[in-house]
C-alpha cells in the first residue's frame, strides 16, 4: 500500500508542477524541458500537456504485469521529480533525498488509512521538502509564490 500512495503522491506532484508550469504560474527550466520534448502522444492535446492526465493513469491503469501506459505515466513522473537511483548516477543524492521525504510521507498517509476516514494533507516544509528544497529555506521564504500554492491545496 505504502508504494501505491507513494506513487500517488509522485503522480500529484509531478502532475501539478507540469500543469503549473505550462499555465505559467511557476518557472522551472527542467519541467519546461519535459514539457518540450517528448510527452507520451496521449498525454498530449492540440500540442499541450492534459492536466491531470500522470495522476488519473497512475489511479487508474493496474500496476500488474506490464502495462505500457502505466509506465509512460510513471516514467513522465520521475522525469519531472527523479526518485530513481543507482550507485554511480548523477544527482544520486538529490534523488535519495526526494525518495526518501515521499517515501515517509507515504508511510504517514499509509497509517492513517488505517484509522477512520481522515484527509492527509502535506504541510508546506512537506511539500518542499519532497521537492528537493532545503529545509532552511523553506522557512525563509515561499518559493512557489501565491498563486502555486493555491494550486496546491487543489490537488
Amino acid at each position: 500500500m505504502t508504494l501505491r500512495i507513494f506513487r500517488l503522491l509522485k503522480a500529484m506532484i509531478a502532475d501539478k508542477l507540469l500543469t503549473l508550469n505550462q499555465e505559467g504560474k511557476i518557472t522551472s527550466d527542467p519541467v519546461r524541458a519535459v514539457l518540450d520534448t517528448g510527452l507520451p502522444e496521449e498525454a498530449v492535446r492540440n500540442g499541450k500537456y492534459i492536466p491531470g492526465w500522470v495522476q488519473d493513469v497512475i489511479e487508474t491503469e493496474s500496476p500488474d504485469g506490464n502495462n505500457p501506459r502505466l509506465r509512460a505515466a510513471l516514467n513522465l513522473a520521475e522525469r519531472v521529480l527523479p526518485t530513481r537511483w543507482s550507485e554511480d548516477s548523477p544527482g544520486r543524492c538529490a534523488r535519495l533525498q526526494t525518495f526518501y521525504a515521499l517515501w515517509d510521507i507515504a508511510e504517514d498517509a499509509n497509517s492513517l488509512s488505517k484509522k477512520p476516514r481522515s484527509a492527509y494533507q502535506l504541510s508546506h516544509e512537506q511539500k518542499a521538502v519532497s521537492l528537493g528544497l532545503d529545509r532552511r529555506s523553506v522557512a525563509a521564504a515561499r518559493p512557489l509564490g501565491p498563486e502555486a500554492e493555491a494550486g496546491w491545496a487543489s490537488a
